[in-house]
């Protein structure tokens, strides 16, 4: 590869990085705090669990059961005009999720920051 054409692949990369990076800086967040005070006061939203079955089946603060692979094709279970709280083990996949579904047109999404393990820490 000569020098100038890897100098143009290197910017390519990073400018695609900076995309993505000031996507997800955008993207909105809740704390297992605010959540928590989103339930307790009767806040009309969904709240989507991304994790798998057994995931699932050891620790769970309810919402719809959506595992991440099933995600895209289980879609019109939410709805676009509402709240929608996804949440994963770490905050990883929901992040993805969040992502994925914004191409789609959904607009109102929040990811639990920290996922369950902060859900499990924090309260």
């Amino acid at each position: 590869m000569q020098p100038d054409n890897h100098f143009f692949h290197s910017a390519i990369i990073i400018r695609a990085f900076l995309l993505i990076f000031a996507k997800h800086a955008t993207m909105k967040q809740i704390t297992p705090t605010d959540l928590k005070e989103w339930m307790n006061s009767g806040k009309d939203f969904i709240l989507v669990d991304l994790r798998e079955d057994w995931e699932r089946a050891i620790y769970n603060i309810g919402g719809i059961h959506i595992p991440m692979g099933d995600l895209m094709a289980r879609r019109d279970e939410l709805r676009a005009d509402k709240d929608v709280v996804l949440y994963c083990e770490k905050g990883i996949r929901s992040v993805i999720a969040i992502q994925r579904l914004e191409l789609d047109s959904f607009e109102h999404l929040y990811n639990l920051s920290g996922g369950m393990a902060a859900w499990r820490k924090g309260l």
